[in-house]
């Protein structure tokens, strides 16, 4: 997959930031069921981690958390990506709330690290 999003990703008028039926970027369904290469690859190419999906209002950092993709959310969670730790989404909820109800040990053991 990482060898597609280099060839497609060399397209200057490459839109990432378009939304699915489920309202998700591709980047957000890296995040959830891809790779770490993946979702650099795709940063990379300008895909942005901050973009934010309705209705719960989560970036593909959220959605790494919920569906427990650690290798993702390791990618992620860098500082480079201005992501925080403490950010909420729609229902209040902060990353380790949707670690801890979705039952990802690693993901929140991490973010309490």
């Amino acid at each position: 997959m990482v060898e597609y999003i280099k060839l497609i990703g060399n397209d200057i008028s490459i839109e990432w930031e378009v939304f699915d039926t489920w309202n998700w970027t591709v980047l957000d369904r890296a995040a959830a069921f891809g790779t770490g290469d993946e979702v650099e690859a795709l940063l990379m190419f300008g895909a942005n981690p901050a973009t934010i999906a309705l209705p719960l209002r989560w970036t593909s950092l959220h959605h790494a958390v919920f569906y427990g993709n650690l290798e993702t959310f390791l990618v992620l969670i860098d500082p480079k990506y201005n992501a925080s730790i403490h950010s909420v989404d729609a229902r209040g909820w902060t990353l380790l709330h949707i670690a801890a109800s979705a039952g990802h040990d690693a993901i929140a053991r991490h973010l309490l690290s």
